[in-house]
């Protein structure tokens, strides 16, 4: 790359007054002008210990930081994010409450790329968010089982289902199994059918913890920081993206929380800190840890 990112913000998750008092919209002096641009952009939680990068992204298909950005608000507040603990986040430590429902489908499983090429200690935390997930699926599975309605669903096929069971059990993909075009159509069929059945047990666990409001109070903290570009957008967002989770002090949701980027999915490309500084336009140096990072351009 050889110009200098400029970033824009922080902007901020705001509530209108007439609403029930959650956030709604995105607020900050020149928002208007850039929500429709594309490029790359950072959400970062305010917490106690200082700022700290939660997820980077971008958008480059002409939808704008401001449609993906509320697709994010959305999420965030739904069942389909990992809820966190709010006080343990201000406090800099991530405590899961639940898995949330688009990662509960997804592999569980430390790859052979991540365990060579990512510090063990990272690794780590990798297989300890695995071993959560998986109890997470464990219980969810138990509870549809025993469910008045949805449970009817498991005794359909007993076969099939207790090889679907096993999958769950076990950190498999059962995303990637019903698209798998090998395996038998009734049996993928049948798989579709217990995770929408799967899915309503989950939303209704969801609203009896008020998992919302755990959510809720995080895009309440959040600042998002945008750097509107016209070419190299997502080459741009895997530089940042893979760079960040090289250096084991931030909290890329994906890697740290979500548990689902691998090493080779970015690309290979990974820079040091400086890089980041002088070409990214994210700078740690400020901080004496390295945790805190500024971005060049912001107020």
């Amino acid at each position: 790359m050889s110009r200098e990112l400029l970033w824009k913000g922080p902007f901020r998750f705001v509530n209108s007054e007439t609403t029930d008092g959650n956030p709604d919209h995105i607020e900050g002096p020149g928002y208007d002008e850039i929500s429709s641009s594309n490029g790359v952009y950072a959400l970062a939680i305010k917490t106690r210990k200082g700022l700290a990068i939660n997820y980077v992204g971008s958008t480059y298909k002409g939808d704008g930081f401001g449609q993906r950005l509320m697709q994010h608000l959305h999420d965030y507040m739904s069942y389909q994010y990992q809820q966190l603990d709010f006080e343990d986040l201000m406090n800099g430590i991530q405590t899961p409450i639940n898995v949330g429902w688009l990662n509960m489908l997804y592999a569980m499983q430390v790859r052979a790329i991540q365990e060579s090429c990512l510090p063990p200690s990272t690794v780590e935390k990798i297989r300890e968010g695995y071993r959560f997930g998986i109890n997470q699926r464990k219980s969810l599975l138990e509870e549809m089982i025993n469910h008045p309605i949805h449970g009817n669903v498991c005794k359909e096929d007993e076969s099939s289902f207790q090889e679907i069971k096993r999958m769950f059990e076990t950190g498999v993909s059962i995303d990637s199994f019903v698209k798998d075009k090998k395996v038998n159509e009734d049996i993928r069929k049948y798989c579709r059918k217990i995770n929408n059945n799967l899915k309503k047990v989950y939303i209704e666990r969801f609203d009896r913890a008020k998992a919302r409001q755990f959510g809720v109070a995080k895009c309440r903290e959040m600042r998002i920081y945008v750097s509107p570009m016209e070419n190299e957008i997502r080459n741009t967002e895997r530089i940042i993206h893979t760079s960040i989770c090289h250096h084991p002090i931030q909290w890329v949701r994906e890697f740290i929380a979500y548990h689902l980027t691998s090493a080779d999915s970015l690309g290979s490309s990974r820079y040091p800190l400086e890089f980041l500084a002088d070409r990214m336009g994210i700078d740690y140096t400020g901080s004496a840890d390295l945790s805190e990072p500024s971005f060049n351009g912001t107020e």
